[in-house]
């Protein structure tokens, strides 16, 4: 999966970038902490390339870098068929905080909906929010998702609320 929005490029990937992954993590790890409740390690970025819901299987999952010339800027984690046929799962989309509150989050996000939807098993595209992630509710909802169900999730000993969304 490939595709472009100005002057960005997403594509897959590659080895020589989870040094840049791992730098964006660390850039981010108020997110990590929030999110995942816990400090940054220094295997996220690892985990950020490897980790799978039940049932799913390394071809299922698209890992794509976001990249402003050769910036690397950003990642976008999607896995097909989850949680059913023809739906999308966004596992993670992460931005370096320099680039946030500039509407590329926005168009990417349209940039991979168009590019879904055009290889024809595409129903929709579900994601999954923390509760206490309000900035991130906000987001996905202006962008069409609406709440489809709720979980409490355990994350570092402690119990968490997810909120799924999804956009048609």
């Amino acid at each position: 999966m490939k595709f472009t929005i100005d002057t960005i490029s997403i594509d897959p990937i590659l080895l020589q970038d989870i040094g840049s992954l791992q730098n964006l993590a660390e850039k981010s790890k108020d997110y990590i902490e929030l999110v995942e409740g816990r400090p940054l390690r220094e295997s996220d970025a690892g985990d950020m390339l490897l980790s799978l819901p039940d049932g799913k299987q390394m071809e299922d999952k698209y890992v794509l870098a976001i990249r402003e010339g050769e910036a690397f800027i950003g990642v976008i984690d999607v896995i097909k068929d989850y949680p059913k046929a023809n739906i999308w799962f966004i596992g993670l989309l992460l931005l370096d905080p320099e680039y946030r509150n500039k509407g590329l989050g926005r168009k990417i996000y349209t940039g991979l909906k168009a590019e879904l939807k055009s290889r024809g098993d595409f129903e929709s595209i579900q994601i999954s929010v923390f509760e206490n992630n309000t900035q991130a509710l906000e987001f996905w909802k202006k962008l069409g998702f609406v709440e489809i169900s709720s979980k409490i999730e355990q994350k570092a000993g402690k119990e968490m609320k997810f909120i799924y969304l999804e956009d048609k």
